[in-house]
């Protein structure tokens, strides 16, 4: 099957400004009323909501998004996690190990193993999208809806996984269509926006996660859902202007985009050392450059045909691992009863 050089070209976008975010969040001098504070800001403002909102657009097979969702995702997360601890522990001298607290940037694992062992009930749901719009407002004053096993971002994420699920192709060809100069404006503004939540310290970073109630910033129901609004409406007015300006071209890059699964995982034992070794405390301008480079870096290290593959043979030998062993144990049980 060919591979649609829009969505690559959206996912090198997406990985890029992830990689370069956590970088430039490990530099040693992060401000965010800095140059590397506004970058930090816009890549949070539609990365997350990018990543789903592909990943969406990818689940329509539902059967084959249930079948790999443990596979794909829920492994990994059990895999990485303690590993990461161990990581974190040999180099910083304290870790703590709580699965049901997902660390980094693993929590996007473990929505994702949610979303695609749910969407087949979820794709039954009559108004999905007004549903999950509700979820989205809704989830910021549930208690339970909080760190612990990422429900809160869960549950408030869902509603661009839902999206991308109900998005067409004709849909992107008319975002496409949309005049230069509207879409130039409103990238403007997007950009002008950044600049103030950034310099201005209007809202605290930490609302682009999504994975608290409001409570916990100290605003009443009220301020909390329009705080959310304006969450969903600069997200979404982000992804428009994305898919009018990400090329449906094939470049030379466009094939980092096969790859950005195994970017994601590999980065995040590279961010912990980039925080341990890479400490910079020189002006905004160097940490941002050193950021620059070690994102260009990792992404063509870890986009290599032969990094996947060995990824993919470790965990195909893992999964069958497993499996074997749950059949010999079932097999065992069914002896016992008889």
């Amino acid at each position: 099957m060919e591979r649609n050089s829009f969505f690559d070209n959206l996912k090198v976008l997406l990985i890029f400004m992830t990689v370069f975010a956590h970088f430039i969040r490990m530099s040693g001098d992060f401000q965010r009323d800095s140059a590397g504070g506004f970058i930090y800001i816009l890549a949070f403002s539609f990365i997350m909501q990018g990543w789903f909102f592909v990943s969406g657009y990818f689940s329509k097979d539902v059967e084959k998004c249930r079948n790999t969702a443990v596979k794909t995702f829920l492994l990994p997360y059990f895999l990485f996690m303690p590993l990461m601890f161990l990581m974190r522990y040999a180099l910083f001298g304290n870790a703590r190990l709580n699965l049901m607290i997902p660390s980094v940037a693993l929590w996007f694992l473990l929505a994702m193993f949610v979303y695609r062992l749910a969407i087949k009930d979820l794709s039954r749901i009559r108004g999905l999208i007004p549903v999950s719009a509700v979820l989205f407002f809704v989830a910021g004053y549930i208690p339970f809806l909080g760190k612990e096993l990422a429900l809160g971002r869960i549950v408030s994420f869902l509603i661009f996984y839902a999206a991308g699920f109900c998005f067409k192709w004709e849909y992107i060809e008319k975002i496409k269509k949309t005049p230069f100069v509207l879409a130039a404006s409103i990238l403007l503004m997007l950009l002008l926006f950044t600049f103030l939540i950034s310099y201005y310290r209007v809202f605290p970073s930490t609302i682009w996660y999504l994975k608290e109630y409001n409570e916990v910033f100290g605003m009443d129901i009220l301020e909390g859902t329009a705080v959310r609004l304006m969450i969903g409406v600069v997200s979404s007015a982000w992804l428009i202007i994305l898919i009018r300006f990400i090329p449906d071209r094939k470049y030379r890059f466009t094939s980092v985009g096969k790859y950005t699964l195994y970017i994601y995982l590999l980065h995040i034992p590279v961010r912990y050392l980039y925080e341990k070794f890479g400490y910079l405390a020189f002006n905004d301008f160097v940490e941002v450059a050193a950021a620059l480079v070690g994102t260009v870096i990792v992404l063509w290290i870890f986009s290599r045909p032969m990094t996947a593959l060995a990824y993919e043979n470790i965990m195909n030998c893992i999964y069958k691992t497993i499996i074997k062993c749950v059949t010999i144990f079932k097999d065992i049980l069914l002896k016992v009863k008889k």
